[in-house]
């Protein structure tokens, strides 16, 4: 009788053959699927290439011979020419140098001369940072008066609600002055003030 890990020794060995078997089965199988595709695929680019070759060679030597007859036709004014006709175009050629050469050194001066007088004017930016300045000092002056309406409104609110308990807390001492002595109603009247408290 053989043993499990025996057993195990063999089992694992076939099991590798199965792979390795299974392994070469796999090129084989994807070779098959594709070969159609690529068949199909490089007869179509073989048939465009022929297409495309076909139309591109008769324009190729069309312009050929068209660069050829143009070049022919070139050739043969430049050798009737007479020698002395080329001194008259070159001193026409000189000459159109000249004139531009001048005109663009006279646009030179008259840049680098604007640009010296430039440096002496007054910068146009500067007002408009002087206008955003402004507007934003009169935005900050809004937002800080805003700020000190708020405080005060709160510090009135807290003054009043501390006087209205300080009046709760002394209205039996109050009460028992008054009767003693001249109310509050009575002081005001008498400094000619109109409010009443009460």
């Amino acid at each position: 009788m053989r043993s499990h890990g025996e057993l195990f020794r063999d089992e694992l060995a076939e099991s590798l053959e199965h792979l390795r078997q299974a392994a070469s089965h796999a090129p084989g199988g994807a070779a098959e699927a594709l070969t159609p595709p690529y068949d199909k695929a490089r007869g179509m680019a073989s048939r465009r290439w022929q297409q495309g070759t076909a139309i591109i060679i008769p324009l190729y030597e069309t312009m050929k011979d068209g660069t050829r007859n143009a070049r022919g036709l070139a050739e043969s004014r430049l050798s009737h020419k007479d020698e002395r006709n080329v001194l008259p175009t070159l001193l026409g050629l000189l000459a159109t140098g000249v004139v531009i050469g001048a005109l663009a050194g006279m646009v030179m001066r008259r840049r680098r001369a604007a640009q010296e007088w430039d440096e002496f004017e007054p910068e146009s930016g500067f007002d408009e940072n002087a206008d955003e300045a402004k507007a934003r000092m009169a935005a900050a002056t809004k937002k800080v008066a805003a700020a000190g309406a708020s405080v005060a409104d709160n510090v009135s609110d807290r003054a009043g609600k501390l006087a209205d308990s300080l009046r709760e807390k002394a209205g039996t001492s109050y009460s028992s002055f008054a009767d003693d002595n001249e109310t509050a109603d009575d002081m005001i009247a008498r400094s000619g003030g109109q409010e009443q408290v009460s």
